[in-house]
């Protein structure tokens, strides 16, 4: 399905925002679709939600996607998980959107952990809000450029 809608993208927009189980609901991860565009030649934007991963877990995501020359990370809180397709999981929310944009900061300047310990982090587009509106150019041929939005 993400090569298909890729597909469909190529040669036509700029950025392709994954997200990261929106509206908690279970799909591919985002990591794993990024992965997928960058190898289709896309340059991704890897959402990373705080409520399903603690902050171990983030910071290890997010040298993986740079490892793996993902660097735009859109950071968001994440929908509560009571309106997915599995209400009676836990959430974590070891950190929130603001403690996440820090963490990723943290990691692209200075190249530390939060635990204080240095890292060799790449350099990260660092993205964040509270809701969701990314834009995406499209082309339209001879009539030049216009706006929509859109995801994969």
């Amino acid at each position: 399905m993400i090569r298909k809608k890729g597909g469909l993208l190529k040669g036509v927009v700029d950025a392709v925002n994954v997200t990261d189980n929106q509206t908690s609901v279970v799909r591919m991860s985002s990591f794993s679709a990024c992965i997928i565009l960058k190898e289709m030649g896309f340059d991704p934007i890897l959402q990373m939600v705080c409520r399903d991963r603690n902050r171990i877990a983030i910071q290890s995501d997010i040298l993986g996607a740079g490892a793996l020359g993902i660097n735009n990370i859109l950071c968001l809180s994440g929908d509560h998980q009571k309106f997915g397709d599995h209400p009676r999981a836990k959430n974590v929310f070891d950190m929130d959107s603001i403690q996440l944009i820090n963490t990723v900061k943290t990691l692209r300047d200075d190249g530390k952990f939060l635990g204080e310990r240095r890292s060799r982090a790449s350099r990260f587009s660092l993205l964040g809000r509270r809701r969701i509106h990314l834009r995406i150019r499209l082309r339209y041929g001879r009539r030049g450029w216009g706006r929509r939005y859109g995801r994969v």
